[in-house]
């Protein structure tokens, strides 16, 4: 994917802004971000979904844009608002991992990046706070190199980010992203790996994933999606009980 698409301001229907994004100190996930981080590896993951979105999904096979999975199921998966009806069991490239939700957005080019305002991590610690302070100064360091003025640490600011001529915004896109990688690179690389593993929400993980390939599909507690699974043409693994999801990988 070249910059230019990664950068778009497009808001396609379920993604969010680049100015949004920026704004609320979401971290991006960019896959080379994290290759360099040491965070990626091949491995592989489940995914749950709806008969709808088969399609959809086969046509990520192969390409950068990223899906959320898990390699540790939890009981919470049975309760999810999409009423999942089929597990996908597939490879691919893991460009980050965590202990449990990341709470991840996603922009117009595919890529997710993780929200630190939603996490809260257990025994009080405050990882999330720290990384959103830091990047608040980023932000601030790229407005002021701009001719903007800076604002409150920590305030969203999205409205600020708007009223930025687009030109500006541009720049303000890409300068972000390398700076919070120089961040991530210097010293904010233990802050988000603790964060990643102490934001404990769910009893399942998350990883984030591209390049994947789809080795098969279970039906959900009954055969009643085998024939929507073969059409798709995945092959059918079989029935997998819907109180099983939190067995996986355990």
């Amino acid at each position: 994917m070249k910059f230019k698409d990664f950068i778009t301001e497009k808001n396609a229907q379920g993604n969010t802004d680049m100015k949004t994004l920026i704004a609320m100190n979401y971290i991006p996930l960019s896959t080379p971000m994290m290759d360099r981080l040491g965070y990626s590896y091949e491995d592989e993951a489940y995914h749950v979904t709806s008969v709808q979105y088969l399609k959809d999904l086969k046509k990520l096979q192969g390409s950068k844009k990223q899906i959320s999975a898990f390699t540790k199921g939890g009981n919470e998966l049975m309760k999810l608002p999409s009423n999942p009806d089929i597990l996908i069991k597939l490879e691919g490239n893991i460009v980050i991992e965590a202990d449990s939700d990341m709470w991840t957005a996603i922009d117009s080019g595919g890529r997710r990046w993780i929200n630190l305002v939603a996490a809260k991590e257990e025994n009080g610690t405050v990882h999330s706070e720290r990384l959103a302070f830091f990047i608040s100064g980023i932000k601030n360091k790229l407005r002021k190199e701009l001719g903007y003025a800076p604002l409150p640490v920590g305030y969203q600011g999205i409205k600020d980010m708007a009223v930025m001529a687009k030109s500006d915004r541009s720049k303000m896109y890409k300068k972000y992203i390398e700076e919070v990688e120089k961040y991530l690179q210097k010293d904010g690389y233990k802050l988000l790996s603790k964060h990643l593993k102490e934001n404990i929400t769910y009893s399942y993980n998350e990883v984030i994933m591209n390049n994947i390939k789809i080795l098969g599909a279970y039906s959900l507690d009954n055969d009643t999606k085998k024939p929507d699974i073969e059409n798709a043409g995945i092959k059918y693994l079989g029935i997998k009980p819907m109180s099983e999801l939190g067995t996986i990988g355990k």
